[in-house]
């Protein structure tokens, strides 16, 4: 399950999804099943170099999909979305540690169901 992205905001779109492709292949190639998901960050606001990962993130599914090995990869959940930018998080920032940054991971589970489905789905494929 790669879930990262707030030591890259900065990063190009391309240069991102250029990473998560490698990193990807590592694992694609020694047999793993590969979960792609994104980090949340700052969830107050939605910044434009996060909407660049977002877009890197989705580029890297899509041929790592279109790859040899695409039915081992896997969309997975994207808390820049579901937690940070607009979700639970911007409302309160009720499952974030006391740095506001980062995830305290009691409840998050819970309150977003398509990391749970996402981990469910590879694994049951």
């Amino acid at each position: 399950y790669i879930q990262n992205a707030q030591a890259d905001a900065g990063s190009s779109a391309a240069l991102y999804q250029a990473a998560l492709e490698g990193i990807a292949n590592f694992f694609l190639d020694r047999g793993y099943k590969v979960v792609i998901g994104l980090s949340c960050f700052n969830p107050n606001t939605t910044t434009a170099n996060y909407n660049l990962l977002a877009t890197g993130r989705l580029a890297a599914i899509a041929a790592l999909r279109a790859g040899a090995n695409g039915a081992r990869v896997f969309a997975g959940a994207n808390l820049y979305d579901e937690l940070g930018s607009s979700g639970v998080m911007g409302l309160g920032g009720a499952y974030l540690q006391s740095d506001n940054i980062h995830l305290n991971g009691a409840g998050v589970l819970a309150a977003v169901p398509s990391i749970s489905s996402s981990i469910l789905t590879a694994l049951r494929t």
